[in-house]
C-alpha cells in the first residue's frame, strides 16, 4: 500500500470495554481513497465491533477516531440485523431518505445483481442472499466514501460470492470510494483487497498487504478455523 496523505479515518489506540471486559485494545490504523481493508478473525475477535465503533454506533472507551470533514459511510451489517418485518417495496428501500430517482445507468447495476424482478418486492419476504444484495445495491447507489461490509456474501450461494466481491472492486475503482470489508472467504476476498487486518482476541494480531499477511502464523490460524465457524461477531 503506498503512503498517502490525509486519510478519510484514522484510528489511534482505540480501546472498547463493555461489562468489564476488554472487546477491543490498541487498534490503530488508517482508512485511505480508493482502497479495499479486510478484516479477518476468529468468533469474537471484535470485527462486528470495530465496525460498528467505525460508524458511531459504539462510542470508544480510549483512544480516538478522526474523520475527514463531511464523510459520507454507508454501512451494511450482518443479514440478521435488518429488520425484516419492515413492509417496504425494495425499489423504495433502495432509495429511502434519497432524493434521487433510479435512472438508466443504475438499472445495469441492478441486473449484475439480478435484482431486476425483486424491485416491486417487499424486502421482508426476500431470501438472505437478496436481501444482502438489495442492502449492496442501496449502499452503491448512495455513492458514499466509505462503504463497510460485514460479512455481505454469508448468505448468497457458493458460486455467486466471487461475482459479488468482483462487482464490489469494479464500482470501487469507477466511483472512487473505500471498502472495509467483514469476510471469512479467504481465498476470494485477498487477491481483492489491499490491506488486511487479523483481529485476535480484540487486538491487531498481524496487519500488511495480503502477499505478506497471507504468511502469517496467525491469518493461518484464522483460515484453518473458517469451516468450523459460526459467526457472532
Amino acid at each position: 500500500m503506498s503512503q498517502r496523505y490525509n486519510p478519510l479515518i484514522q484510528l489511534d489506540n482505540i480501546g472498547y470495554i463493555k461489562n468489564s471486559k476488554p472487546l477491543l485494545a490498541n487498534i490503530s490504523f488508517q482508512v485511505r481513497k480508493n482502497e479495499i481493508i479486510t478484516i479477518v478473525g476468529k468468533n469474537g475477535a471484535g470485527k462486528t465491533t470495530l465496525c460498528k465503533t467505525l460508524i458511531g454506533i459504539i462510542k470508544p472507551s480510549t483512544g480516538k477516531i478522526i474523520k475527514q470533514d463531511g464523510l459520507k459511510i454507508s454501512y451494511i451489517p450482518q443479514i440478521n440485523d435488518h429488520n425484516v418485518l419492515v413492509p417496504i417495496r425494495v425499489k423504495d428501500f433502495i432509495l429511502l431518505n434519497s432524493k434521487k430517482k433510479l435512472e438508466t445507468a443504475d438499472f445495469g447495476l441492478i441486473q449484475q445483481l439480478n435484482l431486476e424482478n425483486s424491485l416491486n418486492k417487499l424486502f421482508k419476504d426476500l431470501s438472505g442472499g437478496e436481501k444482502q444484495k438489495v442492502m449492496l445495491l442501496r449502499a452503491l447507489l448512495l455513492c458514499p466514501d466509505i462503504i463497510i461490509l460485514d460479512e455481505p456474501a454469508s448468505n448468497i450461494d457458493f458460486s455467486s460470492r466471487e461475482d459479488m466481491y468482483s462487482l464490489i472492486n469494479e464500482y470501487k475503482g469507477k466511483n472512487n470510494f473505500s471498502v472495509i470489508m467483514v469476510s471469512h472467504d479467504l481465498h476470494m476476498v485477498l487477491k481483492n483487497t489491499d490491506w488486511v487486518l487479523c483481529l485476535n482476541e480484540g487486538k491487531i494480531g498481524c496487519s500488511g498487504v495480503p502477499s505478506v499477511v497471507n504468511e502469517n502464523e496467525i491469518l493461518k490460524t484464522i483460515s484453518s478455523n473458517y469451516k468450523y465457524y459460526n459467526h457472532k461477531d
